[in-house]
């Protein structure tokens, strides 16, 4: 994959990928993980130009990107769209609004999709949903494992590039104290956005 002078990259999802950005300027990446990424690969392909934005909205599931697909993905044309998303399908399940595995998984499979329809072959690396293993969060962790195992058939069956990063961020919260990674199992302390951060490089630079 060879990205061009001046190609957008998207960042879309829900709170995790959110993270704070600012609704007055729509450049603003937050400053999680799409800031390190953009910081990163922006400099190592300053002579592209590579343009950045970040459209995730926090509280998304997957049926909230199918209602804004169209303005938030398809008119924008990325060069490359980057998705996290699913974990607010499950936890909001108690609430009465979240999605079943079955509901998820037609509703991300309509997402790639139009993406694949509308916008042909371009790169779309799609995250891993992660739970770590000091969540407090009211979460079932086999139904975030449930979820994993369709993002990543999901990512095998339309061609994209898989990120895991329920593995590694467990891996590494060995050598933290409890939620120093995340602040409750789910959203990212700035070391848990710079780990997404580096899997995210790790698993895309060499594509480029």
């Amino acid at each position: 994959m060879a990205l061009k002078k001046g190609d957008l990259i998207l960042f879309q999802g829900d709170s995790i990928t959110d993270c704070g950005r600012s609704r007055e300027d729509l450049t603003d990446l937050g400053p999680g993980y799409p800031h390190l990424v953009a910081a990163s690969l922006g400099a190592l392909r300053s002579e592209q130009e590579l343009r950045f934005l970040n459209r995730a909205i926090s509280g998304n599931r997957t049926s909230c990107l199918l209602d804004r697909w169209s303005e938030d993905c398809i008119e924008l044309r990325p060069a490359l769209l980057s998705i996290l998303v699913g974990i607010n399908d499950v936890w909001h399940r108690e609430k009465g609004i979240g999605n079943t595995d079955a509901e998820l998984k037609a509703n991300y499979t309509a997402l790639l999709t139009r993406v694949r329809e509308e916008l042909g072959d371009i790169p779309v690396v799609m995250l891993e949903p992660f739970l770590t293993p000091d969540s407090v969060a009211n979460i079932k962790r086999e139904e975030v494992d449930s979820v994993r195992a369709i993002v990543r058939g999901l990512a095998e069956g339309f061609g994209a590039t898989f990120v895991p990063l329920d593995a590694p961020l467990a891996a590494v919260s060995e050598a933290f104290p409890p939620h120093a990674l995340t602040k409750e199992g789910v959203h990212p302390t700035e070391q848990g956005h710079a780990i997404i951060a580096k899997h995210w490089l790790d698993a895309v630079l060499p594509l480029l």
